[in-house]
């Protein structure tokens, strides 16, 4: 599946640490961020924009911000549709 991630912080780190047994399955099109985290690349994948976010590209958007509902309201800007709402204790 392809995927972008939307977060850089400490809950994307917790995504990437519980995900890892997936990572075969999972290709990672970018980071999403509207923070200015001060690098173009994250563990090797492109730090992009919500507006860059490619929808024909993608299957979905893993949210890994605890603020999720902020998240939702901002891709909903991009006409970027929400399919399913999960949160995870990793």
């Amino acid at each position: 599946m392809k995927v972008y991630i939307y977060g850089a912080g400490n809950e994307y780190r917790r995504f990437r640490d519980f995900s890892s047994p997936f990572k075969d399955s999972l290709e990672v099109l970018g980071i999403v961020t509207t923070e200015d985290i001060g690098v173009e690349y994250l563990d090797g994948y492109k730090v992009i924009r919500p507006s860059e976010i490619c929808q024909d590209e993608m299957d979905f958007v893993v949210i890994a911000v605890w603020k999720w509902t902020d998240i939702v309201e901002i891709l909903s800007q991009y006409n970027i549709k929400i399919l399913k709402k999960l949160r995870k204790n990793y």
